[in-house]
C-alpha cells in the first residue's frame, strides 16, 4: 500500500509539473473558429502487467487521472517490455513519436528494466521535450 502512495504522489507531482510547466492553450482552434481540447497522452513504461504491483499502478494512475485530468480526457498506454531493455527503449521512441504528433501533450512514467535504460529514456525525452519521471533504477547523472 506505501508503493502504491508513493506512486499516487509521483503521478500528483507529474500532473502538477505537466499542467504548471506546459504553458499555452488545451485546445486547438480549426479555420472554423472553434475548439477542441486535446487528449492528454499518458505512456508507462513497465515490465509486465502479469506482476499485481504493475497492475496497482495502471488502476491508480487511472483512478488519478479520472479525478484530476477528467474522464475521456486522457489516453494512457501501457508498455510492457517483458524485461527487454531493447523493447522498453523502442516503445519510448515510438510514445515520444505519439506525443509530439499530439502537439507534445503528454507525460511519461518510466520504470526501466536496468538503470541505464533510464539515462537513454531520459535523453530522448529530454530531446524531444517530452516530459517524464521514473522512480526506480536511477542512472548516474540523473
Amino acid at each position: 500500500m506505501k508503493k502504491f502512495l508513493a506512486i499516487a504522489l509521483v503521478l500528483v507531482m507529474l500532473a502538477a509539473t505537466l499542467f504548471t510547466g506546459c504553458g499555452g492553450s488545451k485546445s486547438d482552434s480549426s479555420s472554423t473558429g472553434t475548439s477542441k481540447e486535446k487528449t492528454l497522452l499518458v505512456g508507462m513504461l513497465i515490465r509486465d502487467l502479469a506482476n499485481p504491483y504493475y497492475v496497482q499502478l495502471q488502476d491508480g494512475a487511472k483512478m488519478y487521472l479520472n479525478k484530476v485530468v477528467g474522464e475521456g480526457k486522457y489516453e494512457l498506454t501501457m508498455y510492457e517490455s517483458q524485461g527487454s531493455d531493447d523493447k522498453q527503449i523502442s516503445d519510448a521512441k515510438a510514445f515520444i513519436a505519439k506525443v509530439q504528433q499530439n502537439d507534445g501533450y503528454g507525460i511519461l512514467y518510466v520504470d526501466p528494466n536496468n538503470a541505464p535504460n533510464a539515462a537513454v529514456i531520459a535523453e530522448l525525452c529530454e530531446e524531444a521535450h517530452v516530459y517524464w519521471n521514473t522512480t526506480w533504477s536511477y542512472a548516474d547523472g540523473i
